[in-house]
């Protein structure tokens, strides 16, 4: 038998425990001392009964004392236990990304015709970089769910490889492999893993050569423009290298967003306000005397394919209708500027959620997909981005198995939610470590 597990051994690379105890020194000294304690005061109680030997041989006996069936049961509990957690999988998940390795995905990303991959630079996502460096996938772990955010970014020959690598390090690990938020295009590459796919929404695009807000359908869009310049609003991007000087500005907007809404940040497939993170893009502003009262952060895609925001918010003095006036002019400029499409992100298909999956999201809103948080329900967020009459693309989530899909979407709505919870003290030592 055993000879033959040895000639097999390469097919069990699976890890257990059983050199790495995750227990420390402190809990199995406790652990010890806690059922020696034991054993002595169940020997003080018994002690006018005699000690020996035979007693744990009879322990189980109709005569034993209630004492040594007691410190006979913690015996047997205590190696079970012990069993267990050797043979158990050890599950070693990468160490979040330091500074380095995010200047060097956002060369990545900034080489990449579509926008999403900026969202590894918020720093709360682990990282898988290909072989020539040119490709990443950035995932985050939940559970038994390891969750690739989007596709892979980098070039296409490279997304076939990067997926199989990321499929490989699952299996590896026996954890659940999940593709969250991933468009048509790679379907063929995840099917061929054996991933169950589930449309969890469309994507919204607006194609900006010839845009013009005039011919927008709805009629509150078509003078946004005149009706808020004639009130003294400015509209102004501004460009990276600048950003650092509006950074108090900022921040002031963002906290009162944060607090009028009475919630904090989130994370994941959404940004969150963090200095290292925005100063990395252009800023598009709302201004009024001088005054910052809406923002949000720029993603421009290599080539000027493909123009996109993150993290819009404004204070709680701006009327309504500021968001509006701040999109239509981001877009405006994005057509002068020569951008092929501006995209508005993922807005949830409502009837995905309804039945079998209600349970695990009827509890959150769509402040999980990015460009939703200023919305209170899925066709609220859907309504918004239909103003602007875009082309939808559809987006899917895979996972490994049918039965895995709420257990899939627990942890993802987890990860979200979590925000910077788990990763602010992870992001804080990083920016210590520069």
């Amino acid at each position: 038998f055993f000879i033959a597990l040895s000639l097999s051994g390469r097919f069990f690379y699976r890890k257990t425990s059983t050199l790495d105890e995750p227990f420390s020194l402190r809990w199995t000294m406790a652990a010890a001392l806690i059922l020696i304690s034991s054993l002595w005061f169940g020997q003080l109680v018994q002690r006018h009964e005699g000690f020996s030997a035979d007693l744990w041989w009879q322990a189980f006996g109709d005569s034993a004392p209630r004492s040594a069936w007691a410190m006979a049961g913690s015996v047997i509990v205590l190696a079970l236990f012990t069993l267990t957690q050797l043979f158990r999988r050890l599950f070693e998940t990468p160490a979040l990304p330091t500074t380095p390795d995010l200047e060097e995905v956002y060369k990545i990303a900034s080489a990449y015709p579509e926008t999403e991959g900026y969202l590894a630079l918020l720093g709360d996502k682990k990282l898988m970089v290909n072989a020539e460096r040119n490709a990443f996938i950035m995932y985050s772990v939940h559970g038994r769910s390891w969750v690739s955010m989007g596709d892979p970014v980098g070039p296409g020959e490279d997304e076939r490889e990067l997926a199989w690598q990321f499929c490989r390090l699952t299996d590896k690990h026996g954890v659940r492999t999940v593709f969250y938020d991933v468009g048509e295009k790679n379907l063929p590459i995840y099917l061929d893993l054996g991933l169950k796919p589930l449309k969890i929404g469309e994507n919204a695009k607006v194609p900006l050569s010839g845009f013009n807000p005039a011919s927008l359908p709805d009629s509150n869009l078509k003078t946004i423009k005149e009706r808020f310049e004639s009130e003294g609003y400015s509209f102004e991007v501004v460009p990276k290298e600048n950003g650092v000087f509006i950074n108090d500005e900022l921040a002031l907007v963002s906290d009162g967003w944060l607090g009028r809404k009475k919630t904090r940040e989130k994370g994941f497939s959404v940004g969150f306000f963090d200095e290292d993170y925005i100063n990395h893009f252009p800023i598009a502003v709302a201004r009024k005397n001088g005054r910052i009262e809406a923002f949000a952060v720029v993603w421009p895609g290599y080539g000027k394919r493909e123009l996109s925001a993150d993290l819009m918010r404004y204070c709680d003095t701006a009327p309504q209708g500021i968001l509006d006036y701040l999109m239509v002019n981001l877009l405006c400029w994005g057509r002068d500027e020569g951008y092929s499409f501006f995209d508005f992100g993922t807005a949830p298909l409502e009837a995905v959620w309804e039945g079998e999956y209600d349970a695990v999201w009827k509890l959150y809103r769509p402040s999980l997909f990015r460009l939703g948080a200023n919305f209170a329900a899925f066709a609220e967020l859907r309504g918004y981005k239909e103003k602007f009459n875009p082309q939808w693309e559809p987006r899917y989530m895979l996972v490994e198995g049918a039965v895995g899909i709420p257990d899939a979407l627990a942890d993802i709505a987890a990860l979200i939610g979590e925000g910077l919870g788990k990763s602010r003290t992870n992001i804080l030592k990083r920016r210590l470590l520069r």
